[in-house]
């Protein structure tokens, strides 16, 4: 209604919390299976082909500083996922993405107890 576009991530239909955004993409929103559909919709906003691996090519450069943070903290002893936030000052939801990334690259390991040791 105020002429501008509306893209939607459609939900599971067996879930009312979905009604919402399926209702606007039955409505005319566009569909969006990911951040290919959005760059679609603005095709004179993005220079350049768009492609899933420059999108996480770009991603993995931007966490290069804190990445390399907490491998520095975990050089020499192993650590708990507070020891980490607090030692690395990032916010313990952040330290812990960055440390999941990691130990699916191989390079920390997740001991019980949710103590972190580089591999």
């Amino acid at each position: 209604e105020q002429g501008r576009e509306v893209f939607a991530v459609p939900g599971d239909v067996r879930y009312v919390q979905s009604a919402g955004t399926n209702r606007l993409i039955r409505e005319g929103a566009k569909l969006v299976r990911g951040a290919e559909d959005i760059l679609q919709g603005f095709p004179h906003s993005f220079s350049g082909e768009f492609s899933p691996s420059l999108c996480a090519q770009s991603a993995e450069k931007a966490d290069e500083p804190d990445t390399a943070r907490v491998m520095s903290c975990l050089s020499v002893e192993r650590k708990d996922m507070e020891e980490i936030s607090s030692e690395t000052r990032l916010p313990a939801s952040r330290a812990g993405a960055l440390l999941s990334v990691l130990e699916w690259k191989g390079r920390i390991r997740r001991l019980p107890g949710n103590i972190f040791e580089r591999v």
